[in-house]
This record gives C-alpha cells, sequence and structure tokens, in this order.
C-alpha cells in the first residue's frame, strides 16, 4: 500500500505502531512529501475498485443507495416485510432533500411520507417507546400514533426501480454477507 506522508527529517526508516514505514526511492528533494512503502501484517485480500472516473455525483447517489439498501436489508432481516401498501416516514434533517427521499422510495419501492414538524426525528422516537411500554397490553403501533400529526406524500417510486434496486439489493446482501464472513 501506498500513502503520501511527511518525509522524517532525519530521512531514516520509522517504527510506528507494528508498521515499517520506509521512505521510497524516488525522493523529490522540492517538496516535504514522499510516498512510503507500508509494510504491515498480512490481512485477507480485499477487492479494491476504483472509482476515480465516477463523476462526483454518482458517487453521492451510490452512497446514499449504499446506506438505503443497507437500511432495506435490515429491515427485512429483522421481520419486516416490503410488501403493497408499505409506506417510509422519513424523518431529521435529510427528510427536507427531495432527491434523497426519491432514492429513499425507489429502493424501499415504497412511498414516502414527511411530517412538517421539527424535531420529528424526537417525535417518533417517543411514539415507538410509548409502543414499547404498551405493546403487552395489545395495542397497536396504529393506536398509540392516531393523534399524530398527518403526514405528508413527498416521493413515490420510480415503475422501472423494483427491476433495478431488486438485483442490486440481492448482490449487496451477498457481498455484505462476504465482507462479514472475511472479517
Amino acid at each position: 500500500m501506498y500513502f503520501t506522508a511527511l518525509r522524517n527529517r532525519a530521512g531514516r526508516e520509522e517504527e510506528t505502531d507494528g508498521l515499517k514505514l520506509t521512505e521510497d526511492e524516488d525522493e523529490d528533494e522540492q517538496t516535504e512529501q514522499s510516498s512510503v512503502l507500508v509494510h504491515a501484517p498480512p490481512v485477507p485480500p480485499v477487492l479494491v475498485l476504483q472509482v476515480s472516473s465516477l463523476s462526483p455525483q454518482v458517487e453521492v447517489r451510490a452512497l446514499v443507495e449504499g446506506q438505503f439498501m443497507s437500511r432495506r436489508l435490515h429491515a427485512e432481516r429483522l421481520g419486516y416485510s416490503i410488501i403493497p401498501g408499505t409506506r417510509v416516514l422519513a424523518t431529521g434533517g435529510a427528510s427536507s432533500n427531495k432527491e434523497i427521499l426519491q432514492v429513499l422510495s425507489d429502493v424501499f419501492n415504497a412511498p414516502v411520507y414527511t411530517i412538517d414538524l421539527s424535531n420529528s426525528a424526537c417525535l417518533g422516537s417517543a411514539y415507538r417507546a410509548l409502543h414499547g411500554l404498551v405493546a403487552e397490553s395489545g395495542v397497536s403501533f396504529l393506536d398509540v400514533v392516531k393523534n399524530a400529526p398527518e403526514p405528508q406524500l413527498v416521493a413515490t417510486p420510480d415503475p422501472s426501480a423494483p427491476e433495478v434496486y431488486d438485483q442490486m439489493l440481492k448482490r449487496y446482501a451477498r457481498l455484505e454477507e462476504r465482507v462479514l464472513q472475511e472479517s
């Protein structure tokens, strides 16, 4: 692995936390920076994909998609089913970003709603806590939130989203499982 680091002023090798830092032979005398080779203990091979050819917009969208795929995958593993009639209620700061909400809607293949209320994430947490207190007595979550402010529809899934994200989610799940097995 190569890293760019400040050159050791004495120009010698340096041991740091078990990593041996050695100056590269191709020194540039006009700068205080040089490339160093890091000799680290062996680790399992990791697939590295270069994405330097992608635009910043594509990289940001991929990041957002990855976060939402992770949340959908984990929700499904916890027993939640994404079925017709599923609704997503988005809260917090990003819930005001229409582009992010559209990606959320597409990944979950469900309409996304928000509540026009400050601290809506706190309100949602409070409703979940209340439901946790009364659930054993048979009170449903719908009963708990019946007096909540009415959410507003802000995004609906693109009709072609399932053909893209259903396959992508399966691949994401396989890659996540592989990473967990190798770590």
